[in-house]
């Protein structure tokens, strides 16, 4: 009877787990290193330290800034 219940827990509590997390990562984030194999290019991929992403509750997002200009795709949080 105890499994049963901790389980029951674990997957009620799951989806408000989710929401917290996906919650927390809605809004503008700025961009502040970029790496590429392990390697720091951050002076070729965000030379103006201006590039950004925003994550909309919808699953959409806006990335912006120099050298790439403004993008819009989707995401995806797995948790």
């Amino acid at each position: 009877m105890k499994k049963i219940i901790t389980l029951l827990l674990l997957i009620s509590g799951t989806p408000l787990f989710s929401q917290k997390l996906e919650n927390s990562v809605l809004g503008k984030w700025t961009m502040f290193q970029v790496e590429k194999e392990g390697m720091d290019v951050t002076a070729e991929h965000n030379p103006k330290g201006n590039r950004f992403f925003i994550f909309k509750s919808d699953g959409t997002f806006e990335s912006g800034g120099d050298p790439y200009g403004r993008n819009t795709g989707r995401y995806l949080l797995i948790t």
